[in-house]
């Protein structure tokens, strides 16, 4: 009895995990997606930029797959940003007036 118990715990913790996973990708493919509309690209132009075809870059904004770190690189390029200020996409979630994503302020990030 008490090895099943253990055994719906583990099952239920990798379900968090897994579902915590997905979020993420989608939420770094919305960021992705804000960024190239906020830059007037498309996604054709962002992935001739990265080298790749328009369906490899499709499935970063739609969260099927993740950019590995060289590619976070050349995003950085392409969007003018520092790799700190890309990998703080989780935080850029509070929305202007307009309704657009804004950076959060370097007060926001916690001291070291």
């Amino acid at each position: 009895m008490k090895e099943h118990v253990q055994n719906a715990q583990v099952r239920k913790a990798t379900r968090s995990r897994e579902k915590r996973e997905l979020e993420d990708k989608m939420q770094i493919g919305r960021y992705l997606r804000q960024l190239r509309l906020e830059h007037n690209l498309t996604q054709e132009q962002v992935a001739s930029q990265l080298s790749l075809n328009r369906t490899a870059y499709t499935h970063y904004e739609s969260g099927v797959s993740l950019p590995d770190i060289l590619t976070l690189f050349r995003l950085c390029d392409i969007y003018a940003m520092k790799p700190e200020e890309m990998i703080r996409w989780e935080k850029s979630t509070s929305r202007n007036a307009s309704g657009i994503s804004q950076p959060y302020s370097d007060r926001d990030t916690p001291s070291e």
